[in-house]
């Protein structure tokens, strides 16, 4: 099959992205092409997928545009201004991916945008759109829900969380992503780490992990990329301390795969109603437990004290029975504390439990074993 994936194009689509959606096309794109399918991605300038097509919709001469969007110029825009470039961005990505629709058998949006939902009628071919957009979001519900009567338009969730929250969705299925090779990789797993997005829209708690590491003494290590300067400056930076290193973007996925592998812990203590979490599966799939609050979907992604720990993010916010009754910042200490403790046998269980259950559970081939299923559908109903 001929098939469209598009993504979000205010910043390049690459394997090595931070933000989950880039990651989420471009190692869907690569097992797709593996299987014989052939692949367009309509996104941004600078983006690279191997053996896929890329159709910019924002050129390099728009780098400007892409700056304001991430970069240090972001401090200077409100958060409705931010808003308001993302969805200009979109509105040219799927007016791209429309010139090409005689090319294109199946579409698969990932934009994430509102506005997009008013607009797939524009298509003749069947629209997959899976909802990467969080909960927290919940302003684009109505939007979206505005134009259910594109029959040719299947919307997606990623968790039953979100599921329930956006009734909109047909089917769930969950984000996949690689299992990491044991080979080759030091076991030294030392240290705190903390992946994710630094943004007060969604924010990710890394100043509850720096306050972790402070009260704890163990190391921690992140990284990052700062989408509101002020935020970080304000927020972050206030609480940073000698025992915290920022580490540069990974380059490739190997240094991805060996940030995540050789850490203890990863603690993502997420402030935000999350409709999913690619770094909770990309840190198990690494065999490396997680520790985070219970919101979103996190209850259904990690299993409490078998791959991580569950923390109620406050006595006020009680989700669940889970095995740390501490909550916020004082439970996120005492399950790292716990995790410290662990023998190396029981330590060990747990990195291989971890991995057992992404295999089974998360894995990009389960992933994508149900979207390629969805595709042929659709495209047998033409």
């Amino acid at each position: 099959m001929n098939i469209g994936l598009i993504s979000v194009n205010d910043k390049p689509t690459t394997k090595m992205a931070c933000g989950g959606t880039e990651v989420f096309v471009s190692d869907l794109a690569e097992e797709l092409v593996k299987r014989g399918h052939k692949v367009t991605i309509f996104a941004g300038g600078n983006s690279y997928v191997k053996g896929c097509r890329i159709v910019n919709s924002t050129s390099h001469s728009l780098a400007d545009i892409q700056k304001l969007a991430y970069d240090d110029y972001h401090a200077e825009l409100s958060t409705s201004e931010r808003a308001n470039i993302g969805q200009i961005l979109a509105v040219r990505n799927i007016l791209t991916a429309k010139q090409y629709e005689n090319e294109i058998d199946v579409f698969h949006d990932n934009s994430g945008s509102s506005i997009i939902a008013s607009m797939l009628d524009l298509f003749h071919k069947p629209v997959v759109s899976t909802l990467h957009m969080p909960i927290s979001l919940d302003y684009q519900l109505p939007c979206i829900n505005r134009y259910l009567s594109h029959s040719n338009v299947h919307y997606i969730a990623i968790s039953d969380y979100q599921m329930k929250n956006f009734p909109i969705a047909e089917q769930r299925i969950y984000n996949g992503t690689e299992i990491v090779s044991d080979n080759a990789v030091s076991q030294q797993h030392r240290d705190l780490i903390w992946v994710g997005r630094i943004d007060p829209d969604t924010p990710k708690g890394l100043e509850d992990a720096i306050q972790v590491s402070k009260i704890t003494g163990y190391g921690l290590k992140y990284v990052g990329f700062i989408e509101n300067e002020a935020y970080f400056r304000n927020t972050i930076m206030t609480v940073l301390h000698d025992n915290v290193i920022r580490k540069k973007q990974f380059q490739t996925r190997r240094e991805k795969d060996m940030f995540y592998q050789e850490a203890k812990v990863s603690i993502i203590p997420v402030k935000c109603e999350e409709s999913f979490g690619l770094t909770y599966i990309e840190s198990m799939a690494a065999g490396t437990p997680v520790i985070t609050y219970a919101r979103g979907a996190a209850p259904e992604i990690i299993k409490d004290g078998k791959t991580g720990f569950l923390i109620n993010s406050s006595e006020d916010d009680i989700r669940g029975n889970y095995l740390i009754k501490q909550c916020g910042v004082a439970g996120l200490i005492e399950a790292v504390n716990l995790i410290y403790s662990l023998s190396d046998k029981e330590y060990e269980a747990m990195r291989c439990a971890c991995k057992k259950h992404i295999s089974e559970n998360f894995s990009l081939r389960i992933m994508v074993d149900k979207y390629e299923k969805l595709y042929h559908i659709l495209h047998q109903s033409l």
